[in-house]
């Protein structure tokens, strides 16, 4: 789908929606530690916890003073909170690539929404949770791409058929290891 509006040039959209077999504080834990998830989620080789809430962490990995909201399950570098921020390496189309990303907005075991820029685009993801029932959580997410420049929104008018396509399938495999590493951790519980 490509729309315009909001200052933007033009926007493409990815949506996938997954029902696990998890309780919601599990899957929020999982998709919360983003410190880790390069352990689990296999297209991410590697993460490095830039700052946190405020910019309080250093690059490298100094503790994180005060906390924020948010209850990520890293427990290590950084809290989960409105502007953790992280460089991200992951797979994609067979080459690596790096990006910074940042967390915009959490509403805790509700969702939360991720931010990139690159290419004279804005991402993001958001992430939405419903908790069905004690043991099933169902989980939405979206990715969305605006063009910021002339460039990209020639590049998005051409790509985003076959862009919304192949973040679909990323967005499912994501979300399928999430779920895989959710039902590991209720196992060693």
């Amino acid at each position: 789908e490509r729309r315009s509006g909001g200052g933007n040039l033009a926007s493409s959209m990815a949506s996938v929606q997954v029902s696990m077999d998890v309780p919601l504080e599990t899957v929020w834990q999982v998709c919360t530690d983003i410190e880790h998830c390069a352990e689990y989620i296999e297209s991410i080789v590697g993460v490095d916890i830039v700052a946190g809430k405020g910019g309080e962490l250093q690059v490298g990995g100094a503790r994180m003073e005060g906390g924020g909201e948010g209850g990520g399950g890293g427990g290590g570098k950084g809290v989960f909170a409105e502007g953790l921020t992280w460089d991200e390496t992951r797979v994609m189309f067979g080459s690596q690539a790096k990006e910074r990303m940042w967390v915009e907005s959490v509403q805790e075991k509700k969702c939360y929404v991720v931010g990139a820029e690159s290419c004279g685009a804005k991402y993001e993801t958001q992430f939405e949770f419903e908790q069905v029932s004690a043991t099933e959580t169902h989980v939405r997410c979206s990715f969305d791409a605006k063009a910021l420049t002339c460039c990209a929104w020639f590049m998005n008018l051409i790509m985003a058929p076959l862009m919304a396509s192949a973040m679909k399938k990323a967005l499912v495999k994501d979300l399928q290891d999430i779920e895989k590493e959710a039902k590991r951790r209720m196992k060693d519980k």
